[in-house]
């Protein structure tokens, strides 16, 4: 499966896996604004994993973690964070 020359063999798993962690992406959408009512600040932390786990998924179905590094930037974080209020 790690081997480099298996990219044909492994992208339909690490799709299949992705699309379970999309769907759980899906569910946890709503927390932000459920906890919103109680801590603001806890709302935002929990909008802006959300957000960088939605971008490192966008870049994990781009790219093969096996043949190279796939991490989020610090614009990544910060879009992250500027988009976390929308979802509170």
């Amino acid at each position: 499966f790690f081997d480099r020359a298996n990219t044909e063999a492994r992208r339909p798993i690490l799709d299949a896996a992705l699309d379970r962690v999309e769907e759980l992406l899906d569910r946890a959408e709503a927390l932000p604004r459920l906890i919103n009512a109680r801590t603001r600040r806890l709302a935002i932390q929990s909008a802006m994993t959300i957000n960088c786990a939605r971008r490192l998924l966008d870049k994990l179905r781009a790219a093969d973690p096996v043949l190279g590094r796939v991490a989020l930037t610090k614009s990544d974080f910060a879009l992250a964070l500027a988009k976390a209020p929308l979802l509170c």
